[in-house]
């Protein structure tokens, strides 16, 4: 029996830069350097702060789940880290991943809007 050719995780993409210039990619990473940060979807930021998938199942399709549990980043905000564990292809680690890069978040805002009120 022939072996079943494995699922490319990230299909060539293509878009147009700032310039109109046609450029392609095949990962989140790619059209974060190609594009820019913005252009990314929160799946896509998810996939690139997970870092990697598991066994049978990508990056970008943990993100799908984790999306689709949440609806949004928002609706993530205090979430219990046991309720992530439910995800296949999320372990300890990629958890952890993703609650510090909440938290980051949440510093980051503190300190922005903080140097803003004092300027």
């Amino acid at each position: 029996m022939p072996k079943e050719k494995p699922k490319e995780a990230y299909p060539l993409q293509t878009g147009l830069d700032d310039e109109g210039k046609l450029v392609s990619w095949n990962h989140p990473g790619g059209k974060l350097f190609k594009l820019g940060a913005k252009a990314l979807t929160d799946q896509e930021v998810l996939a690139l702060l997970l870092g990697s998938g598991s066994r049978g199942v990508s990056a970008m399709d943990i993100a799908k789940t984790i999306l689709k549990e949440f609806s949004t980043f928002r609706g993530m905000v205090g979430y219990e880290y046991d309720s992530l564990r439910n995800i296949k292809g999320l372990n300890d680690a990629k958890i952890a991943r993703l609650g510090a890069s909440f938290e980051f978040a949440q510093r980051l805002y503190k300190q922005v809007t903080t140097a803003k009120m004092h300027t």
